[in-house]
């Protein structure tokens, strides 16, 4: 959903502020081995329809909201393990979320009632296949002491407008929805092995994906007609897609510090945000000026990219915030998770001078 208007919309001229409020961590049981020496691994960052600001913590098997204070409220999901990650808006003010080690796609109202959606199709790939194709960190996060249970992995998730929920099966190499009334389909990727993470509908209605290990854009009707397209610049490991203000997807290409763009017949362009430096921009966003905005996980700040490509950035907390995920709240306020500090940072804007 698009953020509201904001006072501070209008100037390219921006000076933010920010504050991270640190999320109390409790491990909930059985959480998968390596992630024992983590804390609660803020992932997901999202705002319901009545502006309520949610996150998700992935390694403590939680998802809670945070008001404008940092109050925090955690709810805990039962049946572990789980390990929910990205979150989108639902009806009612409630919220929908993707249950990566859980194999589920999880649904809370504002009071906190949980109810999850099994996925029920297997994974299509072995743990040793998806750690090739991974690279350097795949045998040490694909193994069976990190992923205890099978699990097709529910990654990215976004909404329509008829209401349908679409996510993507990391390790299912599937692109799936849940229909009113909770009915979970799916489709098989034509690529094997491809790695979908993030998914957005588009301006055509048709489902955007993004094919991590084999540096490729997806395109699914919503009757399960798939279309695939290479990214012009060669061994990248594209992550996050969104639909943009002007009618194409806007995606990060994090192994080179760069936001693509793909228009509704394919066409793709590529723009660097690095300006000198290691960005590594990984979930992106609409903000309310029209802009895309994105978090800079090496560069511990946010970015910020116009359609013509003029380029900003706005530093974290500190100097090694790891911001993973970003939204805007119905006020224009920007929220982030901080995987390195536990955190949901807060940032506002103002005019210059």
């Amino acid at each position: 959903m698009a953020a509201g208007r904001a006072a501070w919309v209008g100037s390219d001229d921006l000076v933010s502020e920010v504050v991270e409020f640190v999320v109390p961590i409790a491990h909930a049981p059985d959480s998968p081995g390596i992630n024992q020496d983590l804390g609660a691994v803020l992932i997901g960052t999202g705002v319901s329809s009545t502006g309520q600001v949610w996150f998700t913590e992935s390694n403590s098997g939680k998802v809670g909201t945070i008001t404008p204070d940092g109050e925090v409220t955690q709810y805990l999901i039962p049946d572990p393990p789980n390990s929910p990650h990205r979150l989108t808006a639902g009806a009612d003010g409630a919220m929908w979320f993707t249950n990566f080690q859980g194999n589920a796609v999880g649904h809370v109202t504002p009071e906190g009632v949980l109810a999850e959606y099994p996925v029920l199709s297997p994974p299509t790939h072995s743990l040793d296949e998806i750690a090739k194709a991974a690279g350097a960190p795949g045998k040490e996060w694909f193994n069976t002491a990190n992923n205890p249970a099978p699990s097709s992995s529910p990654f990215g998730i976004t909404h329509a407008p008829d209401g349908t929920v679409w996510f993507t099966q990391f390790k299912g190499n599937r692109v799936g929805c849940v229909r009113e009334g909770g009915q979970v389909q799916d489709w098989d990727v034509p690529t094997p092995v491809a790695g979908p993470v993030g998914v957005a509908v588009g301006a055509d209605g048709n489902i955007w994906f993004v094919e991590h290990f084999v540096n490729k854009i997806g395109r699914m009707t919503p009757s399960g007609e798939f279309t695939e397209f290479d990214i012009p610049t060669a061994g990248q490991s594209p992550y996050h897609i969104v639909a943009g203000p002007d009618g194409a997807c806007w995606f990060t290409i994090s192994s080179n510090d760069s936001i693509g763009r793909i228009t509704t017949d394919g066409k793709i362009t590529e723009f660097s945000v690095a300006e000198g430096k290691p960005r590594r921009p990984m979930e992106l966003t609409v903000g309310p000026d029209g802009a895309l905005w994105f978090t800079e996980f090496i560069g511990s700040a946010i970015g910020r990219l116009t359609t013509d490509g003029d380029v900003s950035h706005f530093p974290c907390a500190t100097r090694k915030s790891a911001p993973f995920t970003l939204v805007f709240d119905h006020d224009g306020v920007l929220w982030y998770s901080s995987m390195a500090n536990d955190a949901v940072g807060r940032m506002t804007f103002t005019h210059a001078g």
